[in-house]
């Protein structure tokens, strides 16, 4: 009875032994595990300020071009705008970078190297610099020909200096997209000027099927200043836009909205991203023409103007003093415009009409030899 006793007594011993044994276990593996869930973390955050550095150094840098190696193609990089605010970093980060000042990227990429390039959005004065991210592994194919094409094809080839390249390809005719070899990029983007190949429900090219939706995008610009996004869906596009996205430039070489619409992941990246500038825009209305110029009283730069001429002895000639009034009239309009913009996407496209009045008389300031407001 009693060498039972002890039998049990000894199992017990070892089943207790056991079950305390794999608590400590389980205790240092969870520590273990939380300790890696919270290095990595911190990583994720340490990397982000560093982007969000990187970031910050190429858009203060105005025109520039650079590709650069960052050895991050562990992690997944985001680009999310929402709320005229810009969101990137690592995927899976608690707490993203936030920016106020537009970046026009691919929603997702994972590269060991990245392509930065800004360019001045102009309306008709500098507003604000856009800057646009990529990577050697996204490929932009165009389909048809026309001076954008030509000037992005020349604008992006390798800088031996920079090291900056885009990975882009121009194909004049259509038909060669069932030729075409995705190779080893992540993502193709079909970037269609004459609106020919993208369409709702229109097939992907054979060369693209095998591929995961999301690495395969496409822009259309069916107008002059129009824009509309493609996502594929199977084997066919899917539209994703359902309201005509204006484009508001003036144009000319080096467009920096047009580009953005090329670089942008998607319709609702590229709005955010012009709001952003519109929202920049209403400020600068403000330095350069007053606070209270919606109310038709000068302030800013353009009352200096004033009392430049007022206080000096140069004298305000009648002319110069005509192009003045015209000027906060216009920039009253321009100002409207913005403030109208700011609310419905719908009423942007005023901008360009007076954007352009007050690039006019900014120009007949300058060949009269008057004070020019830019």
């Amino acid at each position: 009875m009693n060498t039972k006793q002890g039998q049990v007594e000894i199992t017990f011993n070892w089943i207790y032994i056991f079950v305390a044994g794999a608590v400590i276990l389980l205790f240092f593996f969870g520590l273990v595990l939380k300790q890696k869930s919270v290095s990595e973390q911190q990583l994720q955050l340490d990397l982000t300020k560093i982007f969000e550095s990187i970031i910050t150094a190429a858009r203060n840098s105005e025109k520039t071009k650079t590709t650069i190696d960052t050895h991050l193609d562990a992690y997944t990089l985001f680009f999310s705008c929402e709320d005229q605010v810009a969101h990137y970093g690592v995927k899976g980060t608690a707490a993203p970078a936030e920016d106020v000042f537009p970046v026009f990227a691919p929603a997702e990429i994972q590269s060991a190297q990245l392509s930065f390039w800004s360019l001045p959005y102009k309306l008709p004065f500098k507003v604000i610099d856009f800057l646009f991210v990529t990577a050697p592994n996204v490929k932009y194919i165009f389909i048809g020909s026309n001076d954008f094409v030509q000037e992005f094809i020349d604008e992006t080839k390798f800088d031996p200096q920079t090291k900056f390249r885009i990975n882009r390809q121009q194909l004049g005719d259509r038909s060669l997209l069932s030729q075409l070899d995705p190779g080893k990029n992540e993502q193709i983007r079909i970037v269609d000027v004459s609106a020919t190949v993208l369409n709702d429900g229109a097939p992907i090219p054979s060369s693209l099927q095998q591929l995961a939706d999301e690495q395969v995008t496409g822009v259309a610009f069916p107008a002059q200043n129009t824009v509309d996004y493609y996502q594929k869906n199977g084997v066919v596009w899917k539209k994703i836009n359902s309201a005509p996205i204006n484009i508001i430039s003036l144009g000319g070489e080096r467009d920096a909205a047009r580009y953005a619409a090329v670089f942008a992941g998607s319709d609702q990246a590229y709005r955010c991203g012009m709001q952003q500038a519109f929202r920049r825009l209403s400020y600068l209305n403000e330095v350069y023409a007053g606070t209270e110029i919606t109310r038709g009283e000068s302030g800013g730069k353009l009352n200096e103007m004033k009392v430049y001429y007022d206080t000096s002895e140069h004298s305000l000639t009648d002319s110069c003093s005509q192009q003045l009034t015209l000027l906060q009239s216009a920039l009253q309009s321009h100002q409207n415009a913005g403030k109208a913009c700011l609310i419905q996407d719908a009423a942007c496209v005023d901008l360009l009409s007076s954007a352009q009045r007050v690039r006019e008389i900014n120009q007949e300031l300058i060949d009269q030899g008057c004070l020019a407001l830019y």
